[in-house]
């Protein structure tokens, strides 16, 4: 699973990469990811 450490080392990669392996079809499935990674975000 490349996902994970990919996303702690360089998000726009990681949104990159996560946009063709999790297949985006939409804008608002990159939105939704980018909303997933700004709430992990400040969480730490």
């Amino acid at each position: 699973a490349i996902l994970g450490p990919l996303r702690e080392l360089d998000t726009v990669a990681y949104l990159r990469f996560a946009s063709v392996y999790r297949a985006f079809e939409s804008l608002e499935d990159f939105e939704a990811e980018i909303l997933m990674l700004r709430a992990e975000h400040e969480r730490t």
